[in-house]
């Protein structure tokens, strides 16, 4: 019986776009096995392929995939990345990002592979940079990279007017294919060349502008460093050589080469690959595993691959001077009389060295008195101690009041550093945030900052101080509160036993305080316990001022005080401070969930079947009884298992479920003047629109029939409309919040 025969179509002819439609009939194909599935789009690449999932052709029965309206999301995407739009088009499943899959070409006559430089310099569908600046592009490449020809790729069309390239590879589409392929180091901005290296895993540094939809690259296992236009260009410049002399340095390697070729060489199993993320990927990893006999063959691949000896491991983690990695950060945190425990060739500059020696050492210092440093730091030491709680307690009785305490530690999601590894064997045991975090403060300390996610070294931070600032994290920073303003009680949770469910909530603040009372007061009618990540760095960068009035709070409600760089950052501290808890509800100080709708969340969790819960948003404006419409794009991913992490803006690495739980959201229920403080400490700020306070939010007042309303992306919230929503009234009411045009 001859198979249905059906033709895929998109009405996209860009080559980024058509490359992705491609990968999404290809994965159509496998997800449909009885269907014939033929495309028209680009018949040379199609030809390349070959396992022919999918051929060149028509027929009667056409299925479109045209994602338009999924390619403007903001900030994030269900669909995950670009290929997912049109995978998301064509009904098929993406619950994981996908990745492009494009066929093996040969390398281009006259080029060796992972021997030079493509550069994609202009694109007509992408924002482009300046001449000058790319220019300075490949002036720096030329520098680092001198015997590495920079090799333009893209259609014949492409401007050639930047000194130093070779422009002779300009071609079809199959010819821009195998360019980036056999590339060492791709330049581009966010266009096809982009999701052509991501395929095929070469390193790739990428300009990408401000138009919240950079998240059409989160492409799995892809090293790449994404700058951003709008930032001064000296410092655009800095960040391209530092990324370009890591791949020279063959510190940032192909993933996917790797693996096949360990898969190939017959020793793939038991060793993982790993990968930096995003802006921060400084290597692919090889951790061996089972596999440490097979070092010296892994060697040879790894060898083979680079075409050049990097030794078994990228050798940058391996050679000391770990310090150089949070040096300025230290050194503006540092300040004063200090010493560095633990400092062997690399101290901290300033510090008086404390060295492995008898009479003075971690835990023996005779000639320091008590009370009389103003930090202590520490690099890649206190794994090296049997008795590190006894040495912390000894650092922190030398610090004055105010005094810090700096430490550096390897990340226990590098297993090579642990005691067993082949770079461990003097270490004791595997430090991790949440264990030194404990430790810090049993010392008597107050913990400011401790990272949960490893940096480029793969290592983390803990940072604390002595006295004189607010009490340790775990006793309470202030009086408590979930005692709504009125009588009525929440309903309690039943005490955990270790058979039951145990539910945490993290919320995120800043000084927005006015709904916290509803947010917890509403949450503690499901969660054991809740923790406020009480910032004060605003993502903008700007300076907060902490409010003073902060409610009272339940005794289930601790407060975490820090000063935590990213919204990813902030909202783990609150995921490692919940550990205890099944699932933590991951909830902004603006959100609320009803009561029905809280019992469903609890429910789900209950069953012990999915990873994230997802709900979608209503957004309100001015106040409760308008909201936007039609509603947001997308959905957040509001509940969490103890073990899913936080990557970009609220985004996760696990699969989703999508639940029908509307969450109430009043990011825009605020007074004018607490409106100008949202715009100031926004991490969107320099990205809102001009005079959006004047044309749009006071506008609105007189004109409601205003569309496009919100200041950085406008048609995100085409309109508001009037929409009481009684329950949301009573619950306000309930906890005291009821909005009366602002007033206390």
């Amino acid at each position: 019986m001859s198979r249905r025969r059906v033709q895929l179509i998109t009405d996209h002819g860009c080559l980024g776009d058509q490359i992705c439609f491609i990968a999404a009939a290809r994965e159509y194909a496998k997800y449909h096995k009885g269907v014939e599935v033929v495309v028209s789009a680009q018949p040379e690449i199609v030809a390349a392929y070959p396992d022919r999932l999918v051929s060149v052709g028509t027929a009667d029965v056409k299925i479109p995939s045209n994602p338009e309206s999924r390619h403007r999301a903001k900030r994030a995407s269900p669909d995950h990345n670009y290929l997912g739009t049109y995978m998301a088009e064509l009904r098929l499943p993406t619950q994981l990002p996908p990745r492009i899959e494009l066929p093996n070409l040969p390398t281009a006559p006259g080029l060796l592979p992972l021997a030079y430089i493509a550069i994609q310099p202009y694109s007509g569908f992408a924002t482009n940079p300046e001449r000058g600046l790319l220019q300075a592009f490949v002036n720096v490449c030329r520098q680092i990279a001198p015997e590495w020809p920079l090799v333009a790729t893209g259609s014949p069309d492409t401007p050639q007017d930047l000194v130093g390239v070779d422009y002779s590879r300009l071609g079809d589409p199959t010819s821009v294919l195998s360019v980036i392929q056999h590339a060492g180091l791709v330049l581009t901005p966010r266009s096809a060349a982009a999701h052509i290296a991501s395929a095929y895993g070469v390193p790739s540094f990428v300009w990408t502008p401000d138009d919240g939809e950079n998240w059409h690259l989160d492409y799995p296992e892809w090293p790449h460093y994404r700058a951003r236009l709008h930032e001064e260009p000296r410092k655009t410049i800095q960040q391209l050589a530092e990324f370009a002399m890591r791949v020279r340095s063959g510190f940032v390697a192909r993933p996917t080469g790797l693996r096949l070729a360990l898969t190939n060489a017959g020793i793939a199993d038991g060793v993982r690959v790993f990968m930096g993320e995003g802006t921060n990927c400084p290597a692919a990893l090889v951790d061996l595993g089972a596999c440490r006999s097979d070092s010296e063959r892994i060697r040879r691949v790894i060898e083979r691959v680079h075409g050049q000896d990097p030794g078994p491991y990228p050798p940058y983690l391996n050679v000391g001077n770990a310090v150089q990695y949070v040096l300025e950060d230290a050194t503006t945190t540092c300040v004063g009389r200090g010493i560095d425990v633990g400092s062997d060739r690399w101290p901290f500059p300033g510090a008086t060295p404390i060295r492995d020696e008898t009479g003075r050492n971690a835990y023996v210092l005779p000639d320091i008195d008590e009370l009389s440093l103003d930090f202590v730091f520490s690099s890649h030491c206190l794994e090296h101690l049997h008795r590190p709680e006894e040495a912390l307690a000894l650092w922190a009785a030398k610090l004055k009041p105010g005094g810090v305490l700096f430490l550096y530690l390897p990340h226990p999601a590098m297993t090579l550093w642990h005691p067993e590894g082949p770079w461990g064997g003097d270490h004791k045991w595997i430090p991790s945030p949440r264990h030194v975090r404990r430790m810090v403060e049993q010392s008597g300390l107050e913990v400011r900052v401790c990272t949960e996610a490893p940096d480029a070294y793969w290592s983390f931070r803990c940072v604390a101080t002595k006295g004189r600032m607010s009490k340790p994290v775990g006793e309470r920073t202030s009086p408590t509160l979930a005692q709504p303003r009125t009588a009525i009680e929440p309903t309690p949770v039943p005490a955990s036993t270790p058979s039951t469910l145990r539910l945490g909530a993290a919320i995120p603040v800043l000084n927005e305080w006015r709904f916290i009372p509803a947010v917890v007061g509403q949450l503690l009618t499901v969660v054991d316990r809740v923790v406020i990540m009480h910032g004060s760095r605003a993502q903008s960068g700007v300076p907060v001022v902490l409010s003073p009035d902060v409610p009272e709070l339940d005794s289930r409600v601790d407060i975490l005080e820090g000063n935590w760089s990213t919204e990813a950052e902030t909202r783990n501290a609150g995921m490692e401070y919940l550990a205890d808890c099944d699932y933590v509800f991951m909830i902004d100080s603006d959100e609320i969930l009803l009561d029905g709708d809280l019992q469903k969340l609890r429910e789900l969790c209950e069953s012990r079947l999915h990873q994230v819960l997802s709900v979608r948003l209503h957004t309100h404006w001015k106040t409760p009884d308008y909201r936007i419409e039609p509603p947001e794009h997308g959905t957040i991913k509001m509940v969490l298992r103890r073990d899913v992490r936080i990557v970009g803006v609220r985004e996760v690495e696990a699969p989703v479920h999508e639940t029908d739980v509307w969450c109430r959201h009043l990011s825009y229920v605020r007074t004018d003047e607490e409106v100008r403080e949202k715009m100031r400490i926004s991490g969107h700020s320099h990205e809102m629109l001009p005079r959006w306070y004047e044309e749009v939010w006071k506008a609105w007042d007189a004109k409601p029939d205003l569309e496009d309303l919100h200041p950085v992306h406008p048609p995100a919230y085409r309109r508001a409309v009037r929409a009481s929503d009684p329950e949301l009234n009573a619950v306000l009411a309930r906890w005291g919040c009821a909005w009366n045009g602002g007033a206390p």
